[in-house]
């Protein structure tokens, strides 16, 4: 009973002392965590406890703005949440949720909202009246229909990713602030991407993998500030992609680096030892032998009739097998690849990467936050030398460089998915890209990845938004000049900013990476 009064933080616990005090003194911070799961307080009872706050406007009356139920087992939401109005963030993912009370529109500062893995079958209408909505996700419910004003026009972020969906309302294209939006892993087709969608011109993450997209979309293609784009696994892309896995097979007299195929047997993966990662698509296990050169690897394995979060893993193999082919030492290479026979008669395959030390390769940057949308995050005060940043440049642009001449389109060009390795003291004039103690980066990463006719007019307009996210990439670098030397080895910081600004305007004046390396003097 006591928990139905105005809580107070006392020693991670929620105590009734005080009640109408407390709440008045209580800090954001504070009443979030009178929120949480309490010491020795299970989920039920913690349900309990707060709708029953919500019910008698205790909790309301603590001022929280973050609230997590994700995973409590909800089927149904009184309808008293719309009290706590000083909500910005709610997470109701993994819940049996199917509807919502029509009161949910009271909750107006309501900012980031969470329904990953629940049950809806539709958009309630009701979120439609949210005004300050930012960020909405609907990731991997059972969605056949978003109705007519149910997203907001303040949505900046949208996840519809994984579900049903044949078609989007035309209020999607009212969004024209929309900067992300994450729509891989339905069913949408060209007529069902309303034509309002070229109103939003500040779109510059788009995930269309996994659809039924005949064309991809002219407005797509032209787009000023698009820069990030993955389209796998659409009738479109299909006929690139399974030519690309016929070149990966068969190989090619003019590749400058072999991928064989390689047995299980050979990778000597010790079955006893966990896995060095796991993702949607597969796991990654450490190799002493490798199967080539008996040296160390990574060895990563797919799952049986899996998906990557923006497509499929045969188009992230051949994207990984090709882009080595190339024989550039800015890519992650890949060394071989593998079939493997499982016991239940099921065929896995997998791919042999090279084994980068992570005390010497660090990720160049984090995955962006809820606060920087599509930009990636760094550690506070995180300074590069001109050195380190043009070093960058040239790795990143030989990279894209050879991917594009292979009709190669990563789709995810981002410091996060770039190995780096600083510059070594007293080692500034030794740089060698990808060798020796000098500064150097290596792309990686090939889930969003797809592809098109090399020297197509398709892939000059592809070139052209992925020429913007390295121009995003260098600005993020440039940002982050130690304010030291401004020139290093011809190559001057203001002339990579000028190079800069041009990769990220106007999309007719975008250099091809090809030129771009060579402007930076890439090896």
């Amino acid at each position: 009973e006591h928990r139905r009064h105005v809580p107070e933080v006392s020693l991670g616990r929620i105590t009734p002392s005080r009640a109408s005090s407390s709440s008045a003194g209580m800090t954001p911070d504070e009443a979030n965590a009178a929120a949480a799961l309490q010491p020795g307080e299970t989920v039920d009872a913690r349900v309990a406890r707060l709708f029953a706050g919500m019910r008698d406007g205790t909790l309301a009356a603590t001022g929280l703005t973050r609230l997590d139920l994700s995973g409590c087992a909800i089927d149904r939401l009184p309808d008293e949440i719309a009290t706590c109005a000083s909500l910005e963030f709610l997470s109701l993912g993994k819940n049996p949720l199917r509807s919502l009370p029509e009161t949910f529109h009271g909750l107006v500062n309501l900012r980031v909202l969470f329904f990953l893995g629940c049950h809806f079958t539709e958009v309630p209408v009701v979120i439609g009246r949210l005004p300050r909505l930012f960020m909405l996700s609907f990731k991997a419910n059972k969605l056949e229909r978003v109705p007519e004003g149910s997203i907001p026009k303040s949505v900046c972020w949208l996840i519809l990713s994984d579900n049903r969906l044949a078609a989007l309302p035309r209020c999607v294209g009212e969004c024209v602030g929309m900067r992300k939006l994450l729509l891989a892993g339905n069913r949408l087709t060209n007529e069902g991407l309303p034509e309002t969608m070229q109103n939003m011109r500040h779109l510059e993450l788009v995930r269309l993998a996994d659809n039924r997209l005949e064309k991809i979309p002219e407005w797509l293609l032209r787009h000023p500030k698009l820069a990030w784009l993955a389209l796998a696994a659409n009738p479109a892309t299909e006929p690139f992609s399974a030519a690309a896995r016929r070149r990966c097979l068969d190989g090619s007299s003019t590749d400058a680096f072999d991928v064989p195929e390689v047995s299980w047997a050979s990778l000597n993966v010790d079955p006893s030892q966990p896995p060095l990662g796991k993702g949607a698509s597969g796991e990654v296990f450490a190799s002493r032998r490798g199967g080539v050169g008996g040296g160390v690897a990574a060895v990563k394995v797919y799952k049986h009739a899996a998906k990557t979060s923006d497509g499929r893993p045969e188009d992230e193999m051949a994207a990984s097998v090709l882009a080595s082919r190339t024989g550039c030492d800015s890519i992650t290479r890949t060394l071989a690849r593998f079939t493997r026979e499982e016991e239940e008669g099921n065929t896995s395959y997998g791919l042999v990467m090279e084994f980068l030390d992570p005390t010497t390769w660090k990720v160049l940057g984090e995955p962006p936050s809820f606060d920087s949308v599509t930009r990636d995050v760094y550690a506070p005060g995180t300074k590069r030398t001109c050195a380190e940043i043009t070093s960058l440049a040239r790795c990143v642009a030989g990279a894209g460089a050879a991917l594009h001449a292979a009709g190669v389109h990563h789709g995810d060009l981002y410091a996060h998915n770039v190995l780096f390795r600083p510059g070594q003291p007293g080692a500034q004039g030794l740089f060698s890209q990808g060798q020796g103690p000098g500064p150097a980066a290596k792309l990686s990463d090939f889930g969003a990845a797809f592809f098109y006719l090399p020297g197509s007019a398709l892939g000059a307009e592809l070139e052209r938004t992925e020429v913007r996210a390295f121009g995003v990439l260098l600005e993020e670098a440039l940002s982050q000049h130690d304010g030291e030397a401004d020139e290093h080895e011809g190559v001057r910081v203001a002339t990579l900013a000028a190079l800069a600004a041009r990769c990220v305007g106007e999309r007719g004046g975008r250099p091809t990476f090809a030129a771009i390396a060579a402007e930076v003097g890439a090896r």
